[in-house]
């Protein structure tokens, strides 16, 4: 043995030897190994206080309107079971109805949310890594998901409807297809979550998802009806340009996903614009009051008290003249 002292290896995770050059290491979570695969993600800027407040509204007006939206998205869900007679297993089948669940979804995490700031003034705390994940991962489908529904269906598969309208068919697709992306945009507007542009993958598995979910759809229930059943006509490989269009939704996923991660950086720059001049606007009253000593303060004081006091002397001296000259007329005549 020549003595030297043998160091073990450092433990992966703990930031330890060759790990702590790397910073992403040392903030690595224990519960997440595969933290650096998805750190594109960034699951980690999730921010509680960003689910519950906004620039523009209190906390209780934010939950206010999340309730109504809410209450509203689960009665067209009523609405929408209700007319079928039957439970109608054809929801959990479109995208789009299936977009509305994930409204659903948020706005349900987000109320519990306020009630919960609200009730207690602090914040639910995430222990896991994996519900900041599923938080942030709801809202960053309600805020894509409603563009390309609304443009797909209004662009393709309105036909139907416009041809011979309904009450009812305007009510359920309406809400279903413009309400959605009206709600989108409201909340894009007064919350105070981000988004990212590499957080591409989540469409995109999603997506892929709900591709294999249709054809699943197609094997499961052809049998049952006894034709080729597809949910949407696009799907269907037999119809015309079908490639086309299913190529023409990818790419608008890509695309809406850009234009909602731009509106998102705007609103956020907009809003640091706002409190830059209001925090000049603050620092400046502020100098000015630093800058404005005690001293300075009892000058202007005693100037301002010398000032009354000529004013004072100057009113008084005429009257003390007037009322001498008749004195002194007296005391001329009584002379003579």
């Amino acid at each position: 043995m020549s003595g030297a002292t043998v160091q073990s290896a450092p433990r992966r995770g703990t930031g330890v030897g060759s790990h702590s050059a790397d910073p992403k290491a040392a903030t690595c979570p224990p519960e997440f190994p595969w933290y650096r695969k998805v750190a594109y993600l960034h699951y980690t800027a999730y921010d509680a206080e960003r689910m519950v407040t906004s620039r523009w509204l209190s906390p209780k007006m934010l939950l206010g309107w999340r309730c109504f939206v809410l209450l509203y998205l689960l009665g067209c869900i009523v609405a929408y079971q209700v007319e079928s007679e039957v439970f109608n297993f054809v929801y959990f089948s479109a995208f789009t109805t299936l977009t509305w669940t994930g409204l659903v979804l948020f706005n349900f995490i987000a109320v519990l949310h306020g009630i919960y700031y609200l009730r207690t003034g602090r914040h639910i705390d995430h222990r896991y890594r994996s519900l900041n994940l599923i938080v942030w991962g709801s809202y960053v489908c309600v805020a894509v998901f409603p563009w390309v529904v609304s443009v797909v269906y209004w662009s393709v598969l309105s036909g139907p409807l416009l041809k011979t309208p309904t009450t009812y068919g305007i009510f359920i697709n309406v809400s279903f297809h413009a309400l959605n992306l009206v709600f989108s945009l409201v909340e894009l507007t007064i919350n105070r979550i981000p988004l990212f542009f590499t957080q591409w993958p989540i469409y995109l598995i999603i997506a892929l998802l709900y591709l294999a979910w249709a054809y699943v759809q197609n094997v499961i229930f052809s049998p049952l009806v006894g034709y080729d059943f597809y949910i949407y006509p696009f799907l269907n490989p037999k119809t015309p340009f079908s490639g086309v269009i299913l190529a023409g939704v990818v790419i608008a996923f890509i695309i809406f996903h850009a234009v909602t991660v731009s509106l998102h950086k705007i609103r956020d720059r907009q809003r640091k614009d706002v409190a830059v001049i209001v925090r000049d606007r603050v620092t400046g009253a502020l100098l000015t009051a630093a800058e404005t000593s005690p001293k300075d303060v009892a000058a202007e004081e005693a100037k301002a008290n010398d000032r009354e006091a000529g004013s004072v002397q100057e009113a008084v001296t005429p009257k003390a003249s007037e009322s001498q000259k008749p004195v002194d007329t007296v005391e001329i005549i009584e002379q003579k």
